[in-house]
This record gives structure tokens, sequence and C-alpha cells, in this order.
């Protein structure tokens, strides 16, 4: 039913197509901006949503264990009207709520003078939070907040030290900065973390610095060429640093170095063998299963389980042990008993009909929305504000993830980032002061060309 149904592949492909055109349209005519929040939920959609649906028109799953599954009619049904719904809302919610654009219009305007002073107390206290983890790894609550913190951290350096260079172009100490700065953030990224996000906010930070303080201002045909570019190497990038992520022995600095030259030209081609898997990692093939078990029962439905987790998540474990838990992960471990540590990404859909059903996807499209213009519409009236791009480096990978899920840990991710930053911003203002005027605030809710001239 599954393999080889060409409606699969169709609606995967349309889906990719509507979603695609509904980036470059507006950024073709000079109506919003390339590197947004927006976008990237956008593009995580097509890659995790739309390629997944060819995916599962490609090939079963490898899991010996789930061999058995085909997704049956009612199931591959539900997944496309799920779908159609939630994208359906997410576009219209983007595009016609005018009340979350003046909502944010003159928040978050309040920010330090960009200067060496600021920039070295971020990067410092960027330095000290990776520094503090050995001693907060056994207290409660502290050590999963100081975790995600010291994961921003990284891309939030990178991001303030790109910005200081853009600034300082003929600085010797400025360029020297950055070379250090993302460097260690780069190899850091791949010590701490075995996944592929960390290491992609890292490289997405001095990419979004470079965006918003100078190229938006080149012509739209040179950008579309610069970030098809720009795509290849990431993926690139992403398939070089899979041949070896999950690297036995201890990781260090020196090992993940060593790891890294051995990799061949070979080894890269082989992880983009099979571009479909690559880039889908079964988001929609684990949607189908999703629905299937809470079909037959053996996952429960629990109604807004992803806001109750976001909800319930600073209260420690250890004095609620029965608070909601990542589906992601409970589904391996507790429903289908599969002796693998791993975490699944069910995909939006799947979410949702665990959830409640369509109006908990009408309801996750209405948040998500907010989410993404919480970032955006402070972004375009501050252009050059360098913890504004902080914030979107450092949500930038987990932004493009919200639909692959799991929806609450990425959403929670996405909100630390952006609290990391506000408490830099603070702790700035208070040794340096506020800056008089840091870009033009316009009275309106609506955003302006996205091709205005520098100040």
């Amino acid at each position: 039913m599954t393999v080889g149904n060409d409606a699969l592949w169709w609606y995967g492909f349309g889906l990719s197509l509507v979603l695609a055109l509904w980036m470059l349209v507006p950024f073709w005519r000079g109506r919003s901006d390339a590197l947004t929040a927006w976008n990237l939920i956008l593009l995580g959609s097509i890659i995790h949503i739309g390629i997944g649906c060819m995916e599962v028109y490609v090939h079963r799953m490898h899991w010996p264990e789930l061999k058995w599954f085909d997704a049956n009619a009612h199931e591959i049904r539900w997944l496309f009207l799920g779908t159609a719904v939630f994208f359906a809302s997410l576009l219209f919610f983007h595009q016609k709520l005018r009340f979350v654009d003046r909502l944010f219009c003159n928040r978050l305007a309040k920010w330090p003078e960009m200067s060496s002073g600021v920039v070295m107390v971020v990067i410092g206290v960027c330095l000290g939070i990776t520094l503090i983890m050995p001693f907060v790894e056994n207290i409660a609550f502290v050590r999963e907040v100081a975790i995600n913190f010291s994961h921003s951290a990284l891309s939030i350096a990178a991001t303030f030290a790109t910005a200081y260079w853009l600034k300082n172009r003929i600085s010797p100490f400025a360029l020297m900065l950055l070379v250090v700065t993302f460097g260690a953030a780069a190899v850091e990224s791949m010590v701490t973390f075995a996944g592929r996000r960390l290491l992609l906010t890292v490289i997405f930070g001095p990419l979004a610095a470079c965006y918003w303080i100078s190229w938006r201002y080149w012509s739209r045909v040179k950008l579309v060429a610069l970030f098809g570019l720009l795509g290849t190497s990431l993926l690139v990038v992403a398939a070089f640093y899979s041949t070896f992520r999950h690297m036995k022995g201890e990781r260090t600095a020196s090992s993940v170095v060593a790891k890294a030259k051995s990799v061949s030209v070979d080894d890269v081609k082989s992880q983009l063998s099979d571009i479909y898997h690559y880039m889908a990692q079964y988001t929609v093939h684990y949607s189908l299963l999703t629905i299937r078990l809470t079909d037959e029962g053996k996952l429960p439905v629990r109604p807004f389980e992803s806001l109750k987790e976001i909800v319930s998540y600073p209260i420690p474990r250890s004095l609620w042990p029965e608070k909601p838990r990542d589906l992601g992960i409970y589904i391996v471990t507790d429903t289908l008993h599969l002796p693998y540590k791993t975490n699944w990404g069910v995909g939006i859909t799947g979410q949702g009909y665990h959830d409640g059903g369509m109006a908990v996807l009408i309801l996750y499209a209405f948040l998500i929305s907010v989410l993404a213009k919480a970032i955006d519409v402070p972004m375009s009236r501050q252009p050059n504000n360098p913890f504004l791009l902080a914030a979107l480096a450092a949500s930038s990978a987990h932004l493009a993830a919200l639909v692959r899920g799991g929806l609450a840990s990425m959403t929670i991710n996405v909100l630390e980032s952006v609290f990391f930053v506000l408490a830099l911003a603070i702790l700035c203002r208070a040794i340096f002061g506020t800056a008089r005027i840091y870009a033009s605030a316009t009275p309106f809710g609506w955003k302006p060309s996205a091709y205005l001239p520098p100040r």
C-alpha cells in the first residue's frame, strides 16, 4: 500500500512545490527576506514532510523489527488530510493574522550598543557556560537548562564574532576572533552533540550575520545563486559529519579532529546514496506508524500532550516523575520495546493525531506561526542587531525540525535560545547601557520592504 504508491510521491512533490513557491515568490518580489524563522520552518517542512512522502514511496524502514508495517488506506488518507489541514492553517495564520505582527512590531526594541566590550562579554559568557557543565551535571533542572544554554552559546558566539568582523573588516584582531571562535565552536559542537543540528546552528550563525548585515542588499539573482551554493555546501558538510558522528569511545576535540581527517570522499557519497532517507529520516513513516499504534490503542490519545510537555518543562522530573514525556522517546522504548537508544521525529501529522486530531493540528499551526513572527518581526526592523541575529542562528536548526518533531523538545530549544539571548542583552545593558537608536522602528504591524538601503 505504501511502497510504490504513486499518490505518496506526487503528494510529497506537490507539497514541496507549494511550500518552495511560498518561500521564493515573496522573496523575489521584495516583500520578505530570505533567512527568516518562517522560511526555515517551510524548508524543514519540505525536507521532512514533502521528501518524507517520497521516501515512503521509495522504500520501507530498515528496522528489522518493523518490516511488517505497511500503511493502510485509512492511515494514508488521514496523513494527506491532516498534513493539508495543518499547512493550510499555517499559511493562513502567517498571512492573515496581522495582530501578531502588531504585537511584536515594537517589542524587543531595547538593546545594548554594538561595541568591542559587548562582544567580549557575550563571547566570554558563552565560553563560561560551556565550562561550567561538569559542575552542574548532577543538579536536576539546572543540568537540562545548562545543556541547552551551552548548545546555544556556541552559535551565539560565532554569530557575534562574525557581526563584529563585518563592522571591522580591516581589523586583524576581528578576523582572528572570528576564525578562533568559529573553529572552536564547530569542534565543540561535534564533541558535545552527536546530532547534526548543533553543528548546523554554528555554521548558520555567520551566514545569518552576513546576510542580514550585508548580503540582503544584493540582487535577487545573485542571492538565489548564492543560496543554492550554500545549501549544497551545507548538505555536504552535514553528510561529512554523519560519517563519524556516532563514533565510539570518548568524544574529545582531538578524537573528533582525527576522525574528521580520516573521512574520504567515498564516505560522504555513501551517506548521500539514499538521499530520501538522509533528508527525511523516516518522518512520514513514523507518522503513519503513530496513526496505526494510536488506532490500536497501544498509544492512548493524550490531548495537547506537546503543550503539556512545554508547560511542565520547568518542573524537575524528580518532583514529578509522571510529567509528560516526548512521544518520540517513549514510542520506541515503552510502546514498541525496540532495543535501540534513539529518538524518533514522528512528524507533525503523527503528533497531531496522537494529541487530539484536526483541531489540535490547527492550534499547533497557529502557535508555530506566532513563534516565527516573534523572531522575524523584530528582526526585520533591526537587521544589524547581533542579539536578534544570534537568537535566529541558535534557533535555526530547531525551527527547521519543528514539523519533524518532537514538537515540544524543538520548541523548548527555540525558546531557551531566545531566553539566553535576552539574558545576555540584560547583562550587557546593565554594564554598557542601552543604544539610543539601534534601527528605525516603524509604528505599523507589517513588514517594510526587505531591500531598504542600510543607514
